[in-house]
């Protein structure tokens, strides 16, 4: 499929260009030294009924295989039962000012994506290299990059940012918890770069 568009490109807009290779940095999600620490996940809740009355704190949210029903708990976190997905609660501490994620049925490979948003402004891609299969029970903290109020214990958000994932962060804590870290990784990725394109013709 991509020689049959880059053939395309190359008829329809005269494309030229060529292939250059870029150094990138990455993380990878391991195990630890100590180990995996990870529960095996519960029972899967019961479907998610569409037709079932809503309580004040729930709505439903998405549809078909995706829908889930979303409750809005007392502190401010919400919980999303999803059936055979598991659940997943997401709240947010003001004082770490981070973003707490609890899922009771995750593979590593999910884990890994959703990591890729912890990993600063730039959203460095996270490969899974952990070896481990299944699906488990995992909770971890988010830094959101946002400074802490000064009335507030956090510190600096910058200071959790993984700019070195296996230091005193907020999501290396949660992470090793969990028996798993980061490492940083460069990568060898190839970069299209356009030498060349013209404006399509009308015919």
């Amino acid at each position: 499929v991509a020689k049959m568009l880059q053939a395309l490109l190359k008829d329809r807009f005269k494309l030229a260009f060529h292939i250059e290779k870029k150094e990138s940095e990455t993380y990878a999600l391991v195990v630890g030294k100590q180990g995996a620490k990870l529960l095996p996940s519960p029972p899967d809740p019961p479907a998610v009924d569409p037709d079932a009355p809503l309580k004040p704190d729930e709505k439903f949210v998405g549809d078909g295989d995706h829908k889930a029903r979303v409750t809005t708990n007392k502190d401010g976190s919400t919980t999303s039962s999803m059936g055979k997905r598991g659940t997943l609660t997401i709240g947010f501490n003001m004082e770490t000012m981070s973003t707490h994620y609890a899922w009771s049925k995750i593979s590593m490979e999910m884990l890994a994506g959703m990591l890729a948003r912890c990993t600063g402004g730039g959203g460095h891609k996270v490969v899974d290299e952990t070896g481990i299969k299944g699906e488990y029970q995992a909770a971890w903290d988010c830094p959101t990059g946002i400074s802490a109020p000064k009335n507030q214990s956090g510190g600096d958000a910058s200071d959790a940012l993984p700019s070195d994932p296996a230091g005193g962060s907020v999501l290396a804590k949660s992470l090793d918890a969990l028996g798993l870290k980061l490492e940083k990784r460069k990568v060898s990725m190839d970069i299209y770069v356009i030498d060349h394109v013209e404006k399509p013709s009308e015919n």
